[in-house]
């Protein structure tokens, strides 16, 4: 299971980066009420898409008495993905899942979606064997589409 956490800000961007230099925790930061610790973590930056990853240290918890339905949690071991992964490679490449094209809060994926999403991450930037990937999972789904 991947949660990809938004970033929103530039403070949020700065925080990431940080945190990844550093190898210090990033503490209260916004994730699902599902979230589970030792859960993978995805950050979507502004202007920079997948970003970098992380492990969530343990189970999420309210945050404040007025804020229903936000938890945050401290994510760990922050790694920054090298480049930043564009939601446009995601919407090209992944066209069934429907959050890269409108990212305005966190999501949850697992299964087959996860699988597919860890895939296209491997092969990104296009040239490090992703075009071989594509082929494939073009051909899986419509083998009489697929030009050689």
């Amino acid at each position: 299971m991947i949660h990809i956490l938004l970033g929103n800000a530039e403070d949020d961007v700065d925080s990431v980066l940080n945190a990844a230099k550093t190898r210090k925790p990033l503490v209260g930061w916004i994730v699902p009420k599902g979230a589970h610790a030792g859960d993978r973590a995805l950050f979507h930056l502004p202007a920079q898409g997948l970003a970098a990853r992380g492990v969530i240290r343990t189970e999420p918890r309210v945050h404040g008495q007025r804020r229903y339905g936000r938890y945050r949690e401290t994510i760990r071991e922050i790694t920054l993905l090298d480049p930043a992964v564009p939601l446009a490679f995601l919407r090209e490449n992944h066209r069934s899942r429907k959050w890269p094209t409108y990212p305005k809060g966190y999501t949850t994926i697992d299964g087959r979606i996860e699988e597919r999403l860890e895939e296209l991450l491997k092969g990104y930037p296009p040239g490090s064997g992703s075009e071989l990937k594509r082929i494939s999972c073009a051909a899986a789904a419509n083998p009489s589409s697929v030009k050689t």
